[in-house]
């Protein structure tokens, strides 16, 4: 295979077409980069290689040389955004606070915390900064993507030893956006059955109606949805509490200043 690089975002994707479209066989992964030969640098993203207590090993069984970037957000943001997505899928009924002070067990078989394991950010790079060589991996701040976007991704390129000077041209577009609550028992309904319906329909369907789909899907997602309660400052101050370590010990691990998150 050509230079691969793997994108180990600070985020937890569950159930609809991500959970029918992993993969587990290598032969397959590789037909991924059908095409791509003779470029520089290819790869792919997925959330769950940085909570995945399975995923550094087998990246360095099959890809021992590749390149791994982690783009990591506040951990308390984290958190509260991956309770708005399950809340808004319908997976969770609880209030954030409540949802927090209980664990599950994950398909590996661990124990996590609810919405907090996945912000554990030492714990969970640890694992792979103990396989690979340091020099491997390139840990990036979510919040730069707002303060320096041009810098981010001039130190990406730089890792994956691209041209550091090309400037996409669709630097300021927002992709995949999430956030937000249903308004309603109704918005609820069209969020958790009927958008992810549409989302199937639409790789089936003629690409000019496909682009009408999309943008009515986008326009009723914003309609039905409404901002989420500002977390209490005794919240913050709790899981600030409890994230205080973690922050410490990563601060050490990948030599950034990290006292935006404290």
């Amino acid at each position: 295979m050509n230079p691969v690089f793997l994108l180990l975002k600070g985020k937890k994707i569950t159930g609809g077409s991500w959970a029918n479209n992993i993969i587990t066989n290598f032969d397959d992964y590789k037909k991924l980069f059908i095409g791509a030969e003779g470029r520089i640098a290819i790869g792919e993203v997925s959330p769950t290689y940085l909570v995945s207590v399975e995923a550094p090993a087998r990246i360095k069984k099959y890809l021992s040389e590749a390149k791994l970037i982690a783009i990591l957000r506040h951990p308390i943001d984290r958190a509260y955004s991956e309770w708005q997505m399950e809340y808004r899928q319908g997976h969770e009924k609880r209030e954030f606070s409540e949802a927090i002070r209980t664990t599950k067990v994950a398909s590996d078989g661990s124990i996590r915390e609810r919405f907090v394991y996945g912000s554990k950010y030492y714990s969970l790079l640890r694992r792979y900064y103990d396989l690979f060589d340091h020099s491997q991996i390139c840990v990036l701040l979510f919040d730069h993507l707002t303060t320096d976007r041009s810098g981010l991704i001039k130190k990406m390129y730089g890792f994956l030893n691209v041209d550091p000077s090309f400037v996409p041209s669709n630097i300021s577009v927002k992709f995949n956006e999430g956030g937000g609550v249903p308004r309603n028992k109704a918005a609820g309904f069209f969020m958790q059955k009927v958008l992810p319906y549409l989302s199937e329909l639409k790789s089936v369907l003629p690409q000019g109606i496909r682009e009408r789909v999309v943008d009515r899907s986008r326009t009723l997602r914003k309609q039905m949805l409404a901002k989420p309660p500002e977390l209490s400052a005794e919240m913050r101050s709790e899981l600030s509490l409890l994230f205080k370590d973690e922050i410490l010990s990563l601060q050490d691990l990948i030599q950034e200043d990290l006292s935006i998150w404290q």
